[in-house]
């Protein structure tokens, strides 16, 4: 074999392994997208499961005031249109904790789909309260992290094997040939290529006629292949830093609307208490102190959606950065 020869197939060798890491990144990429859904399912289920905490409280709250209602309507301090709506306020709240229970139910199928496992598997939850998550520094990320994405890697291992390819034709593009006057030891890369064609030159020696630009159109069309390649990989880059900046933008977004919904729920927690003092008081209609349960109830119901999908925002950053998520 000789030198050229032995250069083409190193080449083709160094393009097949960058081929193999490319289709590796892949599969990792999968995986990725596969853990984030997870994970936003199961984040999903716990706060169903907040949720159907927060609303069995309100029930007991609910009925306890109902039972005063009645009494102080029994008692002609009080009118039927608000004893009324505190039993319609039960019946929504009865309403809520089914739906609830059946959202549980149909998040948990697809969790153990996602798994891998039979639909209707049981599993196990603990938690019932949302969990904390730190703040992004100010700094931000640093950019560089983003050369362990692995659609960043995919896109690079992909540029790799083109160029390692293109190189591969470039050799190829003058075939690796031994002119002898024994047609048997004429190089078999010409003799499997192309016509042999008999030239008389004092003995007989055997020589290919030439491929007509042949090999060098193909190493044409491989070289524009490992431009696309390097042009997608910037692409690459780019869309995944701005994936990165969007998912930054609504996290932080998410997690300044948290804040304003936790500080009204202060804010409406105090009214109430306010309101059913003076209503046991005998200072203030019933209808207030509805109003004020209603309020906060909502806004609850509210903090648990927001704080859940603000989880989910910085699942779906982790997931842009290709890092903080692990497919165990």
């Amino acid at each position: 074999m000789g030198y050229r020869s032995f250069g083409k197939l190193k080449l083709s060798s160094k393009s097949q392994e960058y081929t193999y890491l490319e289709n590796e990144q892949r599969l990792e990429q999968a995986k990725l997208i596969l853990v984030s859904e997870l994970s936003k399912n199961w984040y999903n289920l716990i706060e169903e499961r907040t949720k159907e905490s927060i609303i069995t409280n309100q029930l007991l709250n609910s009925n306890k005031i109902l039972k005063v209602g009645k009494q102080r309507y029994s008692m002609g301090l009080g009118s039927i249109s608000t004893v009324l709506r505190q039993e319609q306020l039960i019946n929504d709240l009865k309403s809520d904790l089914l739906d609830s229970k059946k959202e549980q139910r149909v998040i948990t199928k697809k969790i153990n789909v996602l798994l891998g496992r039979e639909p209707d598997k049981l599993l196990s939850v603990n938690r019932l309260s949302m969990p904390t998550i730190e703040s992004i520094s100010d700094e931000g990320i640093e950019a560089s992290i983003l050369e362990n994405h692995p659609a960043v890697k995919t896109a690079w291992y992909r540029y790799q094997s083109k160029s390692y390819l293109a190189k591969s034709m470039d050799k190829n593009r003058l075939p690796n040939i031994v002119i002898t006057s024994d047609a048997s030891k004429t190089s078999r890369d010409w003799n499997e290529s192309f016509d042999i064609w008999k030239v008389g030159l004092g003995v007989k020696i055997d020589v290919p006629l030439f491929d007509m630009g042949r090999r060098n159109s193909d190493y044409k069309q491989h070289k524009a292949l490992e431009e696309q390649a390097l042009h997608e990989y910037t692409e690459s880059v780019l869309e995944t830093m701005l994936n990165v900046e969007m998912a930054l933008i609504q996290e932080q977004t998410q997690g300044e609307q948290l804040k304003i919904t936790k500080s009204q729920i202060n804010k409406a927690q105090r009214v109430l208490d306010i309101e059913l003092t003076k209503y046991s008081q005998g200072n203030l209609p019933f209808i207030d102190v509805l109003n004020a349960q209603e309020k906060l109830l909502r806004l609850q119901q509210r903090e648990i959606e927001e704080h859940s999908q603000l989880i989910k925002r910085r699942i779906t950053l982790y997931q842009s950065i290709g890092a903080g998520l692990k497919s165990s």
